[in-house]
Parts: structure tokens; C-alpha cells; sequence
């Protein structure tokens, strides 16, 4: 019953595979030195009530999304996905007292049965209480319906309202269909990042089979823009805008056409570009986040390709950085303190570097680190659309989803070690919240 899943998860190894040179760029083999600690700070599970336990079919909790107060937004799979059609996915909001909120797609449309919700998947929380994401129908751009054998259909993006209303929009037709005059029978768009005001950047698909995309941002008065930095290949994999901040400037990495090499880039709300390269960066850079101080962190390879991160200051100075003693290491965020979260590897016994990533790093903004595992982690979750996934907030707290030695995903949550900024977040949080209920 699991063939529904086989085309869409072939186009997703397919997209991977146009990837793996543009990954390599950030795999190297990297030493350095700084002050560094193991954290001893106690780190939380997160199971979504109702997840299911087998690995065998990806079942579990995956936990995506953070805001500045600790208000935590994902999805899990429960005991019946992999053995029914469509169905078995659920996003949720888990609350700062650990309670849960879950919720699911939109029905599929009537003249286009089975009507069922079809797997809601959050990707970035604000701390309005807006959740961004995207939601698999798939009746959408299928043209041989009903679906017998499974890879039909496509995602349209979503905003869940604190309240619990659910809006869903899509790239608009002509420019799904940019690179496929006949028709995108994959379309899709993905919300990455979503700012208090609610701003959203991210990429959809361009032409059909995800094998093409382009990156937008969606202003707050629900206005579509597509963009791409000037001379940018689209044909490759998850480039495309990452990150966006609460001045409307996105962050993200593109492939250049005339070269070949990957970039960095960064969007003026106005619509400018600025090229994003640390000096060095011989073998290619990308950008992961941008804080609300106009900081951006990243990482690129060097004319040996050898990896590094950096964190590139307002004024477009940079700070490169390599984790002592890794062998390999990526930077996957940045919070409002310039603080970097990311992971990395160390030399196995036989040699191997790539074998096993499974520690995490802090990176403070005056270069101290921090070093900390998951227990039970084997692995941590990467996705094709958003490529490694951690996020973390002002106070330090740190959110992921990992996969245990049977292979079933875990959320957890690292929490924060400013308790002031913390309570400060949580009080402007219970704050709207009271205004909110009065309005409503």
C-alpha cells in the first residue's frame, strides 16, 4: 500500500542526486581552534501525541519550527501511514506547558475522492502564533485522475492562523508553468521562513517533477513575488531563498548561470541583490539565516574545497570559522544574538568522516562553542526542500528532529539558558494573545 509514495520519493532522489555536487561544497575536511564545551544541559524528547512507532514506514515526530518564545510547530506520522492511501499526517503546535494542538489539510476536493486530509507539513512558527508550511493534494495538477499507482499531485502552501483558520495559497499559475508550457504536473510551493509580521520566503516548483525552482516572498498583505538573483540557473535542486527577516530581507543561495558556481545571495525589500561570498570562497558559498540585525550566517568551500561557516556583519564584514576538532561541519541557523547553530562529524575509527553526523554545535557571537549530543540520536533529520533541520531562538534554545537506532523520528528541544529572555518573550506572547482573544 506504500506505492502512492515510490514515484514522489524517485523525483525527490533524483533532485538529491542534481544536489550532491552543490552539498559537496559545504563537506570538507575542517580543523580550528577556540575555546569549546561539551553542554551538559538537559535535553527534552518530543513525541506528538497519537505518532506512530514503526521506522520501517518514517512514522514519528518531526518537529520543524520554533519562535521566540519556545512555541514549538511540526508534524507527525501516526500508526497508519505507509499502510493507507494519502492519509496519516498531522501537524501540531506544541505549547510552552508541553500541551498539544494537532491539525490537518484541508479536505481534497469533492468532484476528486477520496476526500481526505493529506499530510500537513509546518516548516517555521513567528511568534504571532502563525504557522507556514505546505500540505500534499494530490488532485493538484494531476491530469490522470484517480491515481492507481501512486507520484500524482502536488503541495500548495499554507498559513494557520493563531486562531486555527487555515489559508492556502500557491505560486500562481503562469509562473509554475514558467519552464513547462504544458503544464507543471508537480506543482508546488514551500514556505521556509516567516517573520512576526508575517512575511513568507521560500521557493515552488517551476516546471514538472520539482526538477526546476524559483524563490518568493509573500508581503504580509498577500501579495505573490517571484524572484531570482540576476544571471541564476534555476535547474538545480533546493537553491533558492532560505531565510527572511523582520526588515524583509531574504537570504538564500543560487547557482550562477554563465559558471556553474553556487552563491550566496541577499534580497532588499526593494528587490536588490547582494552577492553573499566570503573571500575565499573559491569553491562556492551559501546563506542559511538572516537575524533580525542584518547578520547572515552561511557557509562556503574554499579553492581546495575545504569547508567552512562564517557569519557576515551588517556592514558586510566576515567572520569565518571552522569547529574544533570536526572533520566536518555545516551551520543550519542563526538567532537574533548571533549565536549559530549547526552540526557536525568527527574521524571515525576507520577513517570515515560522513559516516555517523550526529553531534551539534553552538557558535556565540564573541567564536566560543559549544558542543552537545542527542542521546539516542543515530541520525538527524535533512530534507531535500530545507536541507539539514535545527532551528534556534534568542534564548538559545535549540529544536530538531532526530531518527533513533530503529528509525523512527524524535523532536527535541535543547532549552534555552537565558531564562530572562525567555520570560520576556513569553509575557509579549501571553500579551497578544489576550488582545487577539478580545478581537476575536
Amino acid at each position: 500500500m506504500r506505492r502512492q509514495f515510490s514515484l514522489r520519493k524517485a523525483s525527490i532522489a533524483l533532485k538529491w542526486a542534481r544536489c550532491i555536487a552543490y552539498a559537496l561544497l559545504f563537506c570538507g575536511f575542517v580543523t580550528g581552534s577556540g575555546a569549546t564545551a561539551q553542554a551538559q544541559t538537559a535535553i527534552i524528547t518530543i513525541d506528538a501525541p497519537g505518532a506512530g512507532t514503526d521506522g520501517s514506514l518514517s512514522q514519528g515526530t518531526y518537529a520543524t519550527g520554533m519562535n521566540a518564545s519556545g512555541v514549538i510547530t511540526g508534524y507527525f506520522y501516526d500508526s497508519t501511514f505507509g499502510s493507507t492511501l494519502y492519509g496519516g499526517c498531522h501537524g501540531f503546535i506544541r505549547n510552552l506547558d508541553g500541551t498539544y494542538i494537532t491539525f490537518d489539510s484541508p479536505m481534497s476536493p469533492a468532484d476528486r475522492p477520496p476526500s481526505v486530509p493529506t499530510c500537513v507539513q509546518p516548516s517555521s512558527i513567528n511568534q504571532a502564533g502563525m504557522v507556514a508550511g505546505w500540505y500534499r493534494d494530490p488532485s493538484f495538477g494531476c491530469n490522470s485522475w484517480p491515481d492507481t499507482t501512486g507520484g500524482c499531485g502536488g503541495q500548495h502552501a499554507f498559513l494557520r492562523m493563531r486562531n486555527g483558520a487555515f489559508f492556502t495559497f500557491d505560486a500562481p499559475t503562469e509562473l509554475q508553468n514558467r519552464y513547462d508550457p504544458t503544464g507543471n504536473t508537480n506543482p508546488g510551493t514551500f514556505p521556509r521562513s516567516i517573520t512576526s509580521a508575517g512575511e513568507v520566503t521560500g521557493i515552488y516548483a517551476s516546471c514538472g517533477e520539482g526538477s526546476c525552482n524559483d524563490s518568493f516572498v509573500r508581503t504580509s498583505d498577500g501579495t505573490f513575488v517571484s524572484f531570482d538573483p540576476p544571471n541564476a540557473n534555476p535547474f538545480y535542486g533546493n537553491v533558492g531563498a532560505s531565510s527572511i527577516n523582520v526588515g524583509g530581507i531574504a537570504v538564500g543561495s543560487y547557482v550562477e548561470n554563465t559558471t556553474g558556481s553556487i552563491h550566496g545571495f541577499m534580497r532588499a525589500g526593494n528587490g536588490t541583490f547582494t552577492t553573499v561570498d566570503p573571500q575565499g570562497a573559491a569553491g562556492g558559498s551559501g546563506a542559511v539565516g538572516i537575524n533580525s540585525r542584518g547578520q547572515v550566517a552561511g557557509n562556503f568551500s574554499d579553492a581546495n574545497f575545504v569547508g567552512h561557516s562564517y557569519l557576515r556583519a551588517s556592514d558586510g564584514t566576515f567572520t569565518t570559522f571552522d569547529v574544533p576538532g570536526a572533520c566536518y561541519a555545516v551551520a543550519v541557523g542563526l538567532n537574533n544574538r548571533g549565536t549559530i547553530v549547526g552540526q557536525y562529524a568527527t574521524v571515525t575509527t576507520d577513517g570515515n568522516c560522513y559516516a555517523n553526523i550526529v553531534h551539534l554545535f553552538l557558535r556565540e557571537a564573541d567564536g566560543t562553542f559549544t558542543t552537545f549530543d542527542v542521546p539516542g540520536a543515530s541520525f538527524y533529520l535533512q530534507t531535500f526542500v530545507s536541507g539539514p533541520v535545527l532551528a534556534i531562538n534568542s534564548s538559545g534554545a535549540v529544536l530538531g528532529t532526530f531518527f533513533d537506532a530503529n528509525g523512527v523520528a524524535h523532536g527535541f528541544l535543547r532549552p534555552g539558558t537565558d531564562p530572562w529572555e525567555h520570560t520576556a518573550h513569553t509575557h509579549n506572547l501571553d500579551r497578544f494573545q489576550r488582545n487577539e482573544d478580545r478581537q476575536d
